[in-house]
Order: structure tokens, then sequence, then C-alpha cells
């Protein structure tokens, strides 16, 4: 039984690594599949599980069809894909929502990836981890956590506050294509991952959120609301 009990309403850093350590994300395609399937199987009344129909499956199409129609398992707020490992802030809106989504992901993910690359077994950690959002300090704090771990591809010291040059630090996350940093910058998705109206709520308006991530990677100081590492 897992440890921490994933209840509806609530809210959770989820996050898995590929098995022994290994890039899950080799290139632009595996990430736009992932994020592609961060859309698709996030929705209880979408019902195809077949990997070469999923190959095919226009995205895009399947939004204009299917978003008046949907039954999201969860709200995304925010993610992160890195190359061996992914990062969600994901808020519960169905009983058993996080784990059903989350099934779905990894199997169609990890199907995608052992076609491509003519491997076998699975691709993913078994088990995701899951940190609950406990208090309005970690819920207002997750989200910048989330889009700051793609600092860690740059050799910027983020983890301990030392970023000495912002512009440096924001310049990389406005250029990096894997997170909802842009979203919360205000650009327009590509496919509707994050729910805009939850996210909202946390932060009203870029210039509430860029200041509250540069106060933080620039803060030279230990933060006790740092949640574990994944890679």
């Amino acid at each position: 039984m897992r440890k921490v009990p994933l209840v509806t309403g609530e809210y959770y850093h989820v996050y898995n690594r590929g098995v022994d350590r290994r890039c899950t994300f080799e290139d632009g395609v595996d990430y736009g599949k992932l994020y592609q399937s961060l859309y698709l199987f996030n929705d209880a009344n979408y019902r195809n599980t077949g990997h070469e129909q999923y190959f095919n499956e226009t995205l895009l199409a399947a939004h204009e069809v299917l978003q008046d129609e949907r039954n999201p398992y969860v709200s995304v707020l925010s993610y992160c894909l890195m190359p061996n490992h992914f990062h969600l802030m994901l808020l519960q809106r169905q009983d058993g929502g996080i784990s059903k989504f989350l099934h779905k992901l990894g199997i169609a993910y990890t199907q995608h990836f052992n076609k491509r690359y003519d491997r076998t077994g699975s691709l993913f950690e078994s088990t995701f981890k899951v940190v609950h959002v406990e208090n309005d300090a970690q819920l207002l704090h997750l989200p910048r956590y989330v889009h700051c771990n793609a600092l860690d591809l740059t050799a910027l010291n983020w983890r301990e506050g030392q970023v000495k040059d912002w512009g440096v630090a924001q310049s990389f996350l406005d250029s990096f294509p894997w997170s909802s940093h842009r979203v919360y910058m205000g650009d327009k998705q590509e496919l509707p991952v994050i729910d805009l109206a939850e996210a909202r709520k946390i932060f009203p308006d870029v210039a509430s959120y860029t200041s509250f991530l540069k106060e933080w990677a620039t803060r030279e100081l230990p933060c006790d609301l740092v949640t574990p590492r994944a890679s």
C-alpha cells in the first residue's frame, strides 16, 4: 500500500525516473510524445490504449473532438521533463485519478520508446514517487521548484539559492521547451495540458510568478521546502 494516500481535491508533487537512472528522452520527438501524452491520457473518456493507433494519433484533432467531452483524472499545474526523469504538480480530481493517469501515461510512453529504440521491458521505475502538498507555503513553492529543475542542465547553483546572474537563469528557463515555465510566462499552450484556472489561483499574473522565482533562486539561504531530487 502506498505510504502517501492520494486524496481527491489534494495537491501532490509526482515524479519518476528511468530504470537504473537511464535516459528516457533521447530527443525532441520523445519529449514531444510525453508532452502530448500529458494531455491525451488525462481523460477517463479516452479509451485508446493500442500503441499503433497511439503513434498515429493527431493530438490537435483529438483536442478539437474531445475537449467538450473530457473527464480529467487530474489538473496539471506544472511539469518539467528532464533527460532521465519528470516532475509533475497535480491536483487529483477524481478518486484514483493520479494512479490511473500515471499508469496510462507510463504504458503508452514506454510502448513508444521501446518500439522506437527496439527494446523491451520497463522504462520507468515501477512506483512513481509522490509528495503531498500539506500547506500554502508548499503550494506556492512547488511550481517554481518544478520549473527550476531545468537549471540542473546548467552550471547554475540554483538549489542552494546562489544564482549570481538571474538574467542568465531566466533566459535558459525561457528557452527550455519541456516545462510549463513558459505557460506561467504567458505563452500560449500547444495543447491545454496546464489547467490555467488552477495555476492562476497560485500566481495570478506573470509579475508575481517571476518575482517569486527570482527571489528563491537568488536567496543564498537554505530552504526547507525543497523536495527530493529525482535524478
